[in-house]
């Protein structure tokens, strides 16, 4: 996503939140899979991998879903950047 703001010459924070990330994409008039606004339940994950505390156990369905999130989010991005 960070790497579209950039090719899209939209400044943005240095945060972990995709939900900012999302509405700032939005305003560069590209148009966002409806799959993609899902990304915004990834924003935990950023936090929750990068700093201590008790966080729940995330389980194997969590982490599939996830997984295809990312996926979806990374092939989106790429086509933008090379052109396809």
């Amino acid at each position: 996503m960070k790497g579209v703001l950039v090719a899209s010459r939209v400044e943005f924070p240095r945060t972990h939140d995709i939900a900012l990330l999302l509405r700032l994409l939005e305003r560069t008039g590209r148009p966002i899979p409806d799959e993609l606004l899902t990304a915004r339940d990834l924003t935990d994950y950023a936090f929750e991998t990068r700093y201590p505390g008790d966080y729940p156990q995330v389980t194997e369905d969590d982490y599939r879903k996830a997984v295809t999130i990312a996926e979806q989010v990374v092939r989106w991005a790429e086509g933008i950047l090379h052109g396809t």
